[in-house]
């Protein structure tokens, strides 16, 4: 089978994930995250980068790489225009796509997301109002001069109209979003790009949960993470209920802690996030939140998981805005270090009590 490594929060993972669900090719997502020190990714992508795919004995990076070969390997279903003068054009949107477009779309994102939550740096709001301001309206002029004002560039979906939509779909879930009134032919082109079937296909990392006897049996695929997916990320965002919410932590730790900066240390995951623990207690209450129970896990009793979690502890915060609100603290992210040197990944489910 077909392996693909790579974060879904990608646009450049993302594009390739589409294009083989538009090719219907079945194939198992290894979630990796760039310069991580992910050592089985260093091994399929020489620069730490991705997408990487292996195809059998075929090992590629590069998404570009990667769906011209798809192309060319399985060809029964398309995802490049047949004509030469349109393949060309859409060899330039592509090109276009992952360098300006990327740089600037997709940057947003970086500076107001992945800095903060996964560098554990604070966020660059002067960087961000450039790109806003300065570099992405003459990107956007040009391309409301190159798309049509319904359907695809060419006709069906191709990798043209991915390499375009895909990081504005990062830069949605920074709260950026292309203003319709100046650029309308290339805001709606983006919109149905996100609403193709493909598009909306895949959510690698969502439980999915599939009806195996009439009787209602239910197997569970659970994947821990430590950074959530873009869709959880606009969950976030989302105000939501102005009502108190339990975070429920089912917390898996690393056996050695690794921190990200590369220090030297001797700490377990545990004795890392324990660190975390002692510090997020008042983070959480400068938000007017606090910790409710935390407990080791003795065992399973009911059901079936491949392997137990370590911990469960669950927080309690006035509402969603308020958790938001200490995630971008920039002295919670100093805490958080300490988090993702130690976990190996987590479920964070999210509940309110009954109202009365």
């Amino acid at each position: 089978m077909i392996k693909l490594y790579g974060a879904n929060a990608s646009p450049f993972v993302r594009k390739v994930m589409v294009v083989l669900d538009i090719k219907q090719l079945s194939y198992e997502h290894i979630p990796s995250m760039p310069f991580s020190g992910d050592k089985e990714l260093a091994r399929v992508s020489p620069l730490r980068k991705v997408p990487a795919l292996v195809d059998g004995d075929l090992n590629i990076a590069d998404s570009k790489v990667i769906c011209r070969y798809l192309e060319s390997a399985y060809p029964e279903v398309p995802v490049y225009p047949a004509d030469r003068q349109q393949r060309a054009r859409a060899d330039w949107f592509e090109e276009y796509g992952g360098t300006a477009v990327a740089e600037s779309a997709a940057g947003i994102f970086f500076h107001r997301f992945m800095r903060p939550n996964v560098m554990k740096q604070p966020v660059d709001e002067e960087a961000v109002d450039k790109i806003i301001n300065k570099n992405l309206p003459p990107i956007l002029d040009y391309l409301e001069s190159q798309v049509p004002a319904e359907g695809f560039i060419f006709g069906d979906l191709t990798v043209a109209d991915l390499a375009l939509a895909s990081p504005f779909v990062n830069a949605g879930y920074a709260q950026y979003t292309i203003d319709a009134a100046k650029w309308p032919k290339f805001s709606a082109l983006v919109e149905r790009v996100k609403a193709h079937s493909a598009s909306r296909s895949r959510d690698v990392r969502r439980v999915q949960l599939e009806t195996t006897t009439p009787r209602r049996t239910q197997n569970m695929n659970v994947e821990n993470a430590v950074v959530p997916t873009p869709d959880q990320i606009k969950e976030m965002s989302e105000e939501g209920h102005d009502r108190p919410i339990y975070m429920v932590n089912l917390l898996k730790f690393k056996e050695k802690a690794e921190y990200e900066d590369g220090r030297e240390t001797k700490m377990t995951g545990q004795q890392a996030y324990s660190l975390y623990g002692v510090e997020v207690v008042a983070h959480l209450a400068k938000v007017g939140g606090k910790p409710v129970i935390g407990g080791k896990v003795t065992g399973l009793r009911l059901g079936q998981v491949e392997e137990l979690w370590d911990t469960v502890a669950i927080a309690m915060y006035p509402n969603r805005k308020a958790m938001l609100a200490m995630i971008m603290d920039p002295e919670y992210q100093k805490s958080a270090v300490h988090r993702a040197a130690g976990l190996a990944g987590q479920l964070n489910i999210e509940m309110v009590l009954p109202e009365r």
